[in-house]
């Protein structure tokens, strides 16, 4: 499932910043979600970046949904999705405080 979660943040991670706020699809450069898939992949990828992990369920929705990324797969190289992960989630305070949303 580790590859799994790094493929889909490769991808979140060509999303704009507007675009991952909004869980929307708003430029069209073949980069990133589409936008029928933005809204739930976003979804998903936001929750493993707070939790760790993917639901069964959402794993197996999430390889379906990668399989017409693999042109952007391509490029995946050396993302580092730990550096991503860390570049992404709240501070542990926000959390507690309940302002990560």
């Amino acid at each position: 499932m580790d590859e799994l979660a790094r493929q889909l943040l490769f991808i979140h991670s060509r999303q704009t910043a507007m675009e991952q706020t909004h869980k929307a699809t708003m430029i069209s450069n073949g980069m990133g979600f589409s936008g029928i898939d933005a809204k739930i992949l976003t979804s998903i990828a936001d929750w493993y970046i707070k939790t760790g992990f993917m639901s069964e369920k959402q794993a197996v929705l999430v390889a379906k949904k990668m399989k017409k990324y693999h042109k952007q797969l391509d490029y995946i190289g050396e993302f580092d999705m730990d550096a991503y992960i860390a570049e992404k989630k709240p501070p542990v305070a926000n959390v507690w405080l309940g302002l990560d949303e």
